[in-house]
């Protein structure tokens, strides 16, 4: 039998706001406990997902001159080079592999190898109107009236509508919990399906903004946090998160009951890509810190009918095994999840944190956070190593130094983006 898998990421869902996902237990998901993300942002940690290698290996992370809006080329060339990961290798055995994305980074302008993918967000779908005014240069009256020119006056009207919907709840002062995943949802009950597939969700409204003066703070407030200076805006995430965070979870739930008349001889995958900092000692977004709050992240599974869940072998698990979880169960092959030794990398800031920079002295003070630092989690709690120096910082009081010493020679890390 040729097994189908749907692989959900509840994009920047903190495991510790992720209790309403307690309901998939109740419809046959297993829950794997102390799950971590192997990057604190969205595309080093999808790569990781979809390929089992952690950023220092597969190459797709950020440095000094690579930041989130200059990442398609590099994400697009590596993930090539790394043959596209598990979605290419099921490409390759037939599957047929469709994504409904709310996120626009997973998808294939940045690589992912998507042969049908649906961008989403708070509007709908967007993809046609966006083609249309990407090929006008950016300019959205020439690709409308190109749109009108070509009949495609149904989809136009459509995507005016839910854009004048989208931004009335702002004369409301309503927050902006909208964020694609209705419309995920609608795609997914009327999609047609071709087995064997594959078929990936990303589901964003855990994801920022919480309200509609939030604005970007990742950039500007990690450069006031590693200047000692105090950030320019107050904003209360710590209440907001928690709305979005459960509404997260509940279209969640709501997915997989429509994935309920799926077939049976299928795979479900729900974890998230990383967590979101609220406002903790000045720290805002994600990327970048290694703290907690962004790496512990939700896991659970619900395998095909007849397949005998995997045990838990060790404390942690990384979500970069969810390739070889994918790979075990299709090929019948009996499996355990976890590792004694599981880790999360950074290489910077994923913004150009520099351009805030107003003399020397402020570049010096900015330059260490480049350098490549890994969270390791392990039996006596975790520690970090900076790749850079080699030096050991934050350890917990429970890490042995042959605990350390076992995770060094175990970890496969490189500083390196493979050539």
């Amino acid at each position: 039998m040729r097994f189908n898998v749907v692989f959900m990421v509840l994009d920047t869902l903190r495991e510790d706001y992720a209790s309403g996902l307690g309901k998939l237990e109740g419809m046959g998901f297993v829950k794997y406990e102390n799950a971590i993300a192997p990057s604190n942002w969205t595309i080093p940690s999808h790569v990781s997902m979809f390929t089992g290698r952690l950023p220092s290996s597969h190459g797709m992370h950020e440095d000094r001159d690579t930041h989130a809006s200059n990442f398609g080329k590099l994400s697009a060339a590596n993930l090539a080079v790394e043959r596209k990961g598990v979605l290419g290798e099921l490409r390759d055995r037939g599957y047929a592999v469709q994504a409904f994305t709310a996120n626009p980074l997973v998808s294939p302008v940045f690589g992912f190898p998507f042969p049908e993918c649906d961008v989403f967000d708070e509007a709908g779908e967007v993809t046609e109107v966006r083609r249309y005014v990407r090929k006008a240069g950016g300019n959205w009256p020439r690709g409308a009236m190109k749109m009108v020119r070509d009949g495609k006056t149904g989809a136009l009207v459509r995507r005016t509508y839910k854009a004048v919907k989208r931004r009335a709840p702002r004369l409301l002062d309503r927050s902006p919990l909208e964020k694609g995943s209705r419309y995920i949802i609608d795609s997914l009950e009327s999609w047609k399906v071709r087995e064997p597939f594959m078929l990936f969700i990303n589901v964003m409204e855990a994801h920022q903004p919480y309200s509609w003066n939030d604005g970007k703070p990742g950039a500007e407030a990690t450069y006031c946090y590693l200047t000692g200076k105090p950030y320019r805006l107050k904003l209360d995430w710590g209440s907001k998160y928690r709305k979005h965070a459960e509404l997260a979870t509940s279209r969640a739930v709501d997915i997989a009951e429509s994935a309920a008349r799926l077939p049976k001889n299928t795979l479900f995958v729900v974890t998230s890509d990383h967590g979101q900092l609220l406002g903790d000692q000045g720290k805002y977004d994600h990327g970048y810190f290694l703290d907690d709050a962004l790496l512990r992240v939700p896991l659970y599974v619900k395998y095909p009918e007849g397949v005998k869940p995997f045990s838990q072998r060790e404390g942690h698990v990384s979500t970069s095994e969810i390739p070889f979880l994918i790979e075990s169960v299709l090929y019948g092959a009996r499996a355990e999840l976890g590792s004694a030794c599981v880790a999360a990398e950074s290489f910077g800031p994923q913004w150009p944190v520099m351009d805030f920079a107003k003399d020397d002295g402020e570049r010096r003070a900015l330059a260490p956070a480049y350098r490549h630092k890994v969270k390791i989690y392990t039996h006596g709690g975790d520690f970090t190593l900076d790749a850079s120096t080699g030096a050991i910082e934050d350890r917990k009081d429970g890490v042995t130094d042959k605990d350390v010493a076992a995770c060094l020679k175990s970890l496969p890390l490189g500083g390196a983006r493979p050539a």
